[in-house]
């Protein structure tokens, strides 16, 4: 049995981690992805430190499944070596600055006229157009300028960068939906499409749940520590042995779970606290009260408790606990591969798994190993041209809504992760129906409030169809079973068990409709002591290491501010689903997939895991993981990152363009180099912290004499990949932003001028879906 992408070919002329990331979810799922590589480079070259046996933790994690050449694409003989792949392929992903295939002769209308089926990506770090088009990208550019970095910090404290490219890996998992959706473009049309997704425009989108908040309200979302402004109780509390423990409560029935856990009568009594509202206006008082119970005994303790209850808990996990977590090894989270002229190492397993169309992990090689291989024999067998089989079982023509036009899409989750997914599917198109419970789904009383519902659930189910179902009774159920036996996606979280007493398990389903994608999202895995408890943001962020890349070691624990953990899982159902369906317009059957919310973020995490196990030197993931915090750099009015300089004898004409002559002959400037990098550069923070700090603190006296934008501007003369922190206020206003169109106002006719979010993408020729609101069809 082969993957879902068994057959499709991928010519990959990715760099760094974002393009190879999302090409080796591609390998994973069965494609046949050909990694082309600069001839000549070393090893060290291909990615961030730390090395093994000096070849870079991020290309071997990024290269699994994967064989590689190595051409120079600016030689004729190469380049016609580089022709020839291109006429078999299916697939072209690259993810340069925007301009440099173009410069190469590998632009879309070259390709094209090769071979009119190619799906075609280009995936720059800010897209195609704009004041920023011409400039190189990276997780923390991403990271600070999408706004991620306002919103995390010690609460009241400075905002603050995580220490960990976590936003090249997310850009790398939007890549590869998008790719998806290409070739079920090209299955249902016959034609190739032409992609664009920006890296920033991914790491707003992966926002959409926060920003959520900004667009209802107008006011920015504070760095709030641990806590969040959402839900309440939701941070970490110090317990008696000086232990931090994660809790997370989403909705009023987990609230009444922990009091009953914790023995607090009185605050289950208090109808302040009765709901999510109250809780979020009462949180001070509230939060202490709840502290002084938490410190009074260990986590351990509180642990068990709160499992007995199924209140979502977790205590902070570090590298090591997570690897030999009985939950996480139950679940083969991490597989051991023994990668060629390595050793065996662990690396990230994918967080989904397919009932007819499994996933296999399968090691790649060194840079350009397998080079006389593809010359000679190119992908395999010979040159074609796209032809759709006759047997076809999907949709044809191409969608006036979308690519998914026509498709089907029955929701029946609740909260962050499925809702996010299944809106992710109605943004290209797919009709959308939401069944909630006939309390409506918790994530209704979510703060801040927006239109009668909060912020999060206004923004995260638009462009969807709704109704109110029990499923535990007949009658109900029998409504969902006339849904789902025409549908083509069914997503749910309820768990196979419950659902075969109710009898919409997948086998049962499968009787009713044999083309049916059956989905179940599970927080913990499948297996093991943890499979039937619930998960939180915090809870996930906390059993996966986040928060060792942000804070003070021995300080309350900072959370990523966005609901990364969450909303990545998202991204992994997407992957699946689309995976699934591509098999099911070719087969004519569906089958079933499972995707873990912990195992999402664990698979997002993967290169850093694989830099914890005796690497050459310590350093690269490792200083990152006890970093100093990595705030912005304050100038006249927009903080900003200041990112490294290409060439170090460039500093002192930099200097001159700053007005900091008088620095020129410091030796702080000078020795080390890295200082110019301040902060940013983890490496130097923390084995040389003072010199880091004193070169900030000039930094700092200069820069708050200039604007940020005009700051930008200077620096990326001389080859910084700077930008400003902003805000989301000053997201939503930046020319760039604006460029890529990652919002939108709508006037509606009931609720008046409304704000939106759009998804980072561009298809040639398709159609993007216009944002609507929420529809309550009964």
């Amino acid at each position: 049995m082969n993957g879902p992408l068994h057959g499709v070919k991928v010519f990959d002329l990715s760099i760094i981690g974002v393009g190879p990331f999302a090409t080796m979810i591609l390998a994973n799922m069965g494609a046949d992805v050909i990694k082309v590589e600069q001839p000549g480079w070393p090893p060290t070259r291909q990615g961030s430190p730390p090395l093994y046996r000096g070849l870079s933790i991020v290309y071997m994690a990024c290269q699994l499944g994967k064989r590689g050449i190595a051409l120079n694409l600016k030689d004729s003989q190469d380049k016609e070596i580089a022709t020839r792949l291109l006429k078999e392929a299916d697939v072209f992903v690259e993810n340069m600055k925007w301009g440099t295939v173009q410069k190469l002769g590998l632009g879309y209308e070259e390709i094209k006229k090769l071979n009119p089926g190619i799906v075609y990506g280009n995936f720059p770090g800010w897209g195609s157009s704009g004041p920023y088009a011409a400039l190189g990208s990276g997780a923390p550019t991403a990271h600070t300028f999408g706004g991620a970095t306002a919103v995390t910090g010690q609460k009241g404290g400075e905002p603050e960068g995580l220490r960990w490219y976590l936003h090249d890996f997310n850009a790398g998992s939007y890549i590869s939906m998008v790719v998806l959706l290409g070739l079920l473009h090209r299955e249902r049309t016959g034609k190739g499409l032409y992609l664009i997704n920006p890296q920033v425009g991914a790491s707003v989108a992966i926002q959409t749940s926060r920003i959520a908040e900004f667009l209802a309200t107008g006011q920015n979302v504070p760095p709030m520590g641990s806590s969040t402004t959402t839900t309440v109780p939701h941070r970490a509390f110090i317990c008696q042995d000086n232990r931090w423990l994660a809790v997370g409560v989403l909705k009023d029935s987990q609230w009444g779970a922990l009091c009953r856990a914790v023995e607090a009568n009185d605050l289950l009594a208090d109808p302040r606290f009765a709901t999510n509202p109250g809780r979020v206006q009462h949180r001070d008082e509230l939060e202490s009260r709840l502290g002084k119970i938490f410190s009074s005994k260990p986590s351990k303790w509180w642990t068990i408790q709160l499992r007995k209850y199924k209140v979502p808990v977790s205590p902070f996990l570090d590298h090591e606990e997570i690897f030999n977590h009985p939950q996480v090894k139950a679940n083969r989270f991490f597989t051991r591969l023994k990668y060629p002229g390595i050793g065996t190492l662990p690396f990230g397993n994918m967080p989904f798994q397919y009932s007819k169309t499994p996933i296999r992990i399968r090691p790649g090689n060194w840079p350009g190993g397998d080079t006389i291989d593809i010359q000679e024999n190119g992908f395999g067998g010979d040159p074609r041209s796209f032809q759709r089989a006759d047997d076809y079982f999907g949709p044809k023509g191409i969608g006036e809504k979308g690519i998914l036009d026509g498709i089907t899409v029955v929701d029946l989750t609740q909260g962050i992760t499925g809702p996010y997914a299944s809106l992710l599917l109605a943004d290209n198109g797919a009709r959308v129906i939401k069944i909630e419970p006939p309390e409506g789904d918790y994530s209704r009383q979510f703060m801040p409030q927006f239109k009668g519902v909060s912020a999060a659930f206004f923004h995260l189910n638009r462009n969807k169809e709704g109704a109110r179902l029990n499923i535990t009774k007949l009658k109900d159920r029998e409504q969902l079973l006339e849904l789902l036996g025409t549908a083509d996606v069914f997503i749910e979280e309820e768990g196979q068990s419950k659902l075969k007493r109710l009898g919409l398990n997948y086998h049962m389903l499968e009787k009713l409709n044999r083309k049916l994608v059956h989905c179940t999202i599970v927080p913990f895995g499948t297996k093991g002591t943890l499979r039937n408890q619930p998960a939180s943001e915090l809870v996930l962020q906390a059993m996966s290491d986040l928060p060792n890349n942000l804070g003070v070691a021995g300080e309350e624990p900072v959370r990523m501010g966005p609901d990364y953990a969450m909303s990545e899982a998202s991204l992994y159902v997407n992957h699946a689903i689309l995976g699934a369906l591509y098999h099911a317009w070719r087969t004519g059957e569906g089958q079933h997939i499972t995707v873990s919310q912990l195992g999402a973020i664990l698979h997002q995490k993967s290169v850093q895991w694989v830099g914890t196990v005796d690497p050459d030197a310590w350093n690269g993931a490792m200083s990152w993981y006890h970093g100093m915090p990595d705030h912005p750099y304050k100038t006249m009015d927009v903080p900003i990152r200041l990112g490294p300089i290409a060439k170090a004898e460039e500093i002192p004409d930099l200097l001159s363009a700053l007005g900091m002559e008088k620095y020129i002959s410091d030796p702080i400037f000078k020795n080390p180099p890295d200082a110019i990098m301040g902060l940013t550069h983890m490496d130097a923070a923390m084995d040389n912290g003072p010199l880091a700090l004193q070169a900030k603190g000039i930094w700092e006296e200069i820069f708050k004499k200039w604007r940020g934008r005009d700051l930008v501007k200077v620096l990326e003369k001389f080859g910084s990949a700077s930008t400003e922190a902003n805000n989301y206020q000053q997201l939503y206003e930046h020319p760039q932003t604006k460029a890529m169109g990652l919002f939108k106002e709508v006037d509606d006719p009931k609720l008046g001028r409304v704000k939106y979010q759009c998804p980072p993408w561009i298809f040639a020729g398709v159609p993007k879906v216009d944002p609507w609101p929420y529809q309550d069809i009964g």
